[in-house]
């Protein structure tokens, strides 16, 4: 129950954090907003979702919706799309029932407000939620495969995809040099105890503990703008 409990409020953390991280662009009394990210952002199997296209999976009450709302914006863009990963960012994105296009031609020089929340589906993480689960609570397959020889694959994914991330917010600062820019972490989708909550969540307890601990992709991604926070914050 308490694992169920966990898993529901994952979008209601996700909505807080996001609401929060944009108070000061409120301050500033923003006119447009546009969201940029995968189904992290969109929310796919949230009602009432948009089709354009369908396979992005976009909710007309996923976070930026919800901030958009509380903020009262004048224009709200969200191109978010289930899937994306950074190179959707700049290229179109095929999903089922059509093309989504380069996300980063909706930041314009007139934008106020970009959300940015990427680079889960460069590390592979719905792969990874596939295979490292567990037929038995016992052992570390998941880190037993993921390491190789010292060297560790999610490591190796992670340490690839900052600077990508890092490019993305300098090309926004580019396009949109007022714009404050907000980069967006990923919830935890595991709990916090020892041992998880197998079969609900059927990971390894040890694999839980590997996978929690990894320097997640928002890390990165935040570490990437902090190190341009200067420059993202002013004209």
């Amino acid at each position: 129950m308490r694992c169920k409990r966990r898993i529901a409020s994952v979008l209601t953390v996700f909505v807080v954090f996001a609401t929060n991280s944009t108070a000061q662009a409120q301050e500033t009394n923003p006119r447009t907003y546009v969201a940029l990210g995968d189904s992290f952002t969109a929310g796919p199997q949230i009602p009432d979702q948009v089709a354009d296209p369908p396979g992005c999976g976009r909710s007309t009450r996923n976070y930026p919706s919800l901030v958009s709302a509380h903020l009262d914006y004048a224009e709200f863009v969200d191109v978010s799309c289930s899937g994306a990963g950074t190179k959707a960012l700049t290229g179109p994105q095929t999903v089922a029932g059509g093309v989504n296009p380069p996300q980063l031609d909706a930041v314009t020089v007139d934008v106020d407000l970009v959300t940015l929340g990427i680079g889960g589906n460069d590390i592979g993480f719905s792969q990874l939620a596939i295979e490292c689960v567990s037929l038995v609570p016992l052992g570390s397959p998941c880190q037993n495969r993921l390491i190789t020889q010292g060297s560790d694959a999610i490591s190796a994914r992670i340490a690839r995809t900052a600077p990508e991330i890092s490019s993305v917010l300098q090309e926004i600062r580019r396009r949109a040099p007022a714009a404050t820019v907000v980069v967006v972490g990923y919830p935890s989708i595991l709990p916090e105890a020892y041992g998880g909550c197998w079969p609900l969540m059927p990971y390894a307890p040890s694999d839980v503990n590997y996978l929690r601990n990894k320097p997640g992709t928002e890390r990165n991604a935040q570490a990437a703008g902090g190190r341009q926070r200067s420059r993202l914050r002013r004209p």
